[in-house]
């Protein structure tokens, strides 16, 4: 009987640790930039339009919306997606276009990676923005200071800085109503069964 309550009690511990490790898939929603610095960038000769399926407002302060393509949310951060869409800002004196597309918001690390390209050249994986909490709700947003130097180089410019507010984001992810267990709680499942299996087999040996 002993031992029965200790294999119940490993058993237990080891379900615990897979329902917290439990990341639940992003289906769906939306990703909102609010974009104060977009007067900033007009003073400095450079416009913003939208890419793909992205929406940019025409207000003051223009609103980009981002449809979420996919990811995933758990209780120790979320990885948001954002494919086939993306920002370009552009500028004719020297003529210059980058290209970011497929923002990837990461809670965790509060960095928003993007593929970034300049003048139609090979796409290159950027920590593009940096956020100012882990939060999706009005979150500050800045520059981070690879994307200073790579934007201040092609735009032959040195006004930005990761002290300038790029704006703020607000994400509505949906997620699916089953989770599903990340790959490294399966082995954890996995060996709770084998060992129950085995705990079986024991006890009609001992009868």
């Amino acid at each position: 009987m002993k031992h029965m309550s200790r294999f119940f009690i490993a058993f237990g511990c080891i379900l615990g640790i897979a329902t917290t490790a439990q990341a639940t898939p992003i289906t769906g929603g939306q990703t909102q930039l609010t974009l104060t610095a977009a007067s900033t960038f007009a003073m400095l000769g450079a416009t913003i339009s939208p890419l793909g399926t992205a929406t940019l407002s025409s207000a003051t302060n223009p609103v980009a919306t981002f449809p979420i393509t996919g990811g995933s949310a758990a209780p120790g951060g979320d990885v948001i997606q954002h494919m086939g869409s993306g920002l370009e800002i552009s500028a004719t004196s020297p003529t210059t276009i980058v290209d970011t597309r497929n923002y990837v918001i990461n809670t965790t690390t509060e960095v928003i990676d993007a593929s970034v390209s300049i003048n139609g050249g090979s796409a290159t994986t950027l920590a593009l923005f940096k956020l100012g909490s882990k939060g999706l709700s009005n979150i500050p947003f800045t520059l981070t200071q690879t994307a200073v130097n790579d934007l201040n180089a092609a735009f032959g410019i040195d006004a930005l800085s990761t002290s300038l507010q790029i704006g703020t984001m607000t994400s509505s992810p949906a997620v699916k109503l089953t989770p599903v267990p990340e790959p490294a709680t399966a082995p954890l499942i996995g060996m709770a069964l084998l060992g129950l299996a085995a705990f079986r087999r024991r006890a009609r040996a001992a009868h």
